[in-house]
């Protein structure tokens, strides 16, 4: 199954998107209330296998 995730810049760890400004395991991963086209560019759909964040990968599962 494809989850929509998102790669963080600082720990480069891959989370699943939950909504425009959080993700699954409340990491916060866009500050900016307003949603432009390049936000979308940064999400991407990937499998559960490819899931780093043990926070969303227990979750999801």
């Amino acid at each position: 199954m494809f989850y929509p995730t998102v790669l963080t810049e600082k720990t480069s760890i891959r989370h699943v998107v939950k909504d425009s400004q959080h993700c699954v395991c409340g990491t916060t991963y866009k500050h900016h209330a307003t949603f432009d086209k390049r936000d979308f560019k940064r999400i991407q759909f990937r499998q559960r296998t490819e899931i780093t964040c043990p926070s969303c990968k227990s979750i999801i599962e």
